[in-house]
């Protein structure tokens, strides 16, 4: 759960810097540059996780879900050759991408462009499309809206395929990727509704909001 608007009054320009550098170290264990629990990324996480601490926004479900990653790094608790680390590791670099993404004029665009681009980092090919008029979706809904994006980018082996559509009163975005089952979370909001196929090893994940519901 990605924090609302009362948390993100709190982010400062120390804390963004913070959490930039986090998404910095989880994104190389997430993308298998680091295979093994070497000093210099225990020493590294260790530096991000001091920082984040300081951060007057230690209430802030991210910030603690981002500094358990990092202790978990720094302690060993976490090996950085698990492929189920570095999926967690992805999928923090992606939330907090989505967060710093909030101050932007094209918030929905920009998270999903954001993850698209840790994807494609992590040797993921990704096709991106997008059609339609599309209104403004309210910041919770619009959370929500992503939340099933968000993970599968981060937790795809290999493909993904983004399609965004607007219609003028709903808006939808769809996914296709070869992530886990179990990455893609179940979402569940006033004015959503969701459906997902599975095919062989791919998963197809369809979101929309619907203006007035």
């Amino acid at each position: 759960m990605v924090p609302g608007s009362a948390e993100r009054e709190l982010l400062s320009n120390g804390l963004r810097h913070a959490l930039d550098t986090a998404s910095a170290t989880l994104l190389m264990v997430g993308a298998g540059v680091v295979a093994e629990p070497e000093r210099w990324l225990r020493e590294q996480a260790a530096r991000d996780l001091d920082g984040l601490r300081d951060a007057p926004a230690g209430e802030i479900q991210l910030v603690c879900e981002v500094c358990a990653l990092l202790a978990g790094l720094v302690s060993g608790s976490l090996n950085p050759g698990d492929p189920s680390t570095r999926r967690q590791c992805s999928l923090g670099a992606a939330k907090i991408r989505r967060l710093l993404a909030e101050d932007t004029p094209d918030p929905l665009l920009h998270e999903l462009r954001g993850c698209i681009e840790l994807a494609e980092r992590n040797g993921v090919s990704v096709q991106f499309a997008e059609r339609g008029q599309r209104p403004t979706v309210p910041p919770d809904a619009r959370r929500v809206l992503t939340e099933p994006a968000v993970a599968m980018l981060a937790t795809a082996a290999s493909m993904a395929r983004v399609t965004v559509v607007g219609s003028g009163e709903s808006v939808t975005v769809s996914v296709v990727s070869d992530s886990p089952p179990d990455a893609v979370p179940v979402v569940s909001c006033v004015g959503i509704s969701a459906s997902t196929v599975r095919s062989g090893t791919r998963i197809w994940v369809e979101v929309t909001w619907m203006r007035g519901e």
